[in-house]
């Protein structure tokens, strides 16, 4: 689906984040980035000039050097080893409190690599060139992705949290080239998988923002279903919703589904995917089997789409289901109204 617009993508990306707020962080509308490498070297470029203006992340690092005069702990040892206090020096142990923590450090590294990618704007890259520079105090490390699990957040860091969800996926997308030293940055968003989580982890954080009438979660179903032998009951496979918007009285089952085709041809003719509706038609009947009386239950197989629209209505056995398209290549706002609408939340 190359058809839906970046900026489109970076927002779902900051719901997908959980981390909603920070997608006005940059107007992406007028940022004029046509390609996703530029967006996302733009998004960062604002956030750390931003962090520039609160202030770095700043901690307290060990160090043990050889000095005059004395700071910290004596290193006594090494000092006589090193015949320090004949030159009056001496080998010290002692803690500085500086702007060379990690999170500074994967800023840095994340910005030398998007300085050395090659499809970059001329233009963000010269920016990032100048931010570069004023992080001279911080060291250049050698990016892996233990490095982002490392990462420490506290209630006077709390920005670096999106800071660094920005790095992380920047470097989880660039690719070396081969001899060069230089890097090319992924089509990520042509990837079905890839989409599919985002897409995904979109929708169900979009509905934990954006209204209060359901509690959303992903919920285990159980099954409907007992073994004649104790000992089979844990072959049965784990059923887990992608989304479940619950109520007191209302409950829907979302499924979120990411396929340029969302219909099987059988016969000549469009039919639903009859995989997805076995597995979604699967959650509703033991939902309900399980629910008191008056507890409706709804299944929504939910499809991305850049122009067909669909929405298909069934009722039986109890429960209801819809096959729907949300359109991706339209402005926020409509995208915004028009997933509200799906779940039936009056704007």
């Amino acid at each position: 689906m190359s058809e839906i617009p970046i900026q489109n993508i970076y927002y779902m990306l900051c719901y997908a984040w959980d981390r909603p707020k920070e997608k006005d962080l940059v107007n992406v509308d007028a940022s004029g980035a046509n390609q996703i490498v530029d967006l996302f070297a733009n998004v960062l470029l604002k956030g750390v000039k931003l962090q520039l203006k609160r202030g770095l992340d700043r901690d307290y690092n060990p160090f043990h050097e050889e000095i005059r005069g004395i700071r910290g702990k004596i290193d006594f040892s090494h000092s006589i080893k090193q015949l320090s206090f004949k030159q009056a020096k001496a080998y010290c142990q002692f803690d500085e409190f500086n702007y060379d923590v990690l999170t500074n450090q994967i800023i840095k590294s994340t910005i030398h690599s998007l300085i050395k990618t090659t499809q970059l704007d001329r233009d963000i890259r010269k920016q990032l060139l100048s931010v570069y520079r004023r992080l001279n105090d911080i060291t250049l490390i050698r990016l892996q992705r233990s490095h982002f699990s490392m990462v420490r957040i506290h209630r006077n860091n709390l920005f670096y949290r999106f800071l660094t969800t920005v790095c992380a996926f920047i470097y989880e997308n660039l690719l070396p080239e081969e001899g060069t030293g230089r890097f090319q940055f992924k089509d990520f968003h042509k990837n079905r998988k890839t989409m599919a989580i985002i897409f995904e982890n979109f929708i169900r954080n979009f509905y934990r923002y954006e209204q209060n009438q359901y509690k959303i979660s992903s919920k285990q179903v159980r099954w409907e279903l007992q073994s004649l032998n104790p000992d089979q009951q844990d072959y049965l496979p784990v059923m887990r919703t992608d989304i479940t918007c619950y109520s007191t009285k209302r409950n829907i089952i979302i499924d979120t589904k990411y396929y340029l085709e969302m219909f099987q041809a059988y016969q000549g003719k469009k039919t639903i995917r009859s995989e997805h509706l076995y597995q979604l038609f699967s959650y509703l009947s033991n939902s309900l089997s399980h629910s008191s009386e008056d507890t409706v239950w709804e299944g929504i197989l939910l499809y991305p789409t850049v122009k067909e629209h669909v929405d298909l209505n069934y009722e039986g056995s109890g429960v209801r289901l819809s096959v729907k398209t949300i359109n991706l290549n339209q402005d926020w706002m409509q995208i915004h109204c028009d997933l509200l609408k799906i779940i039936g939340v009056a704007l």
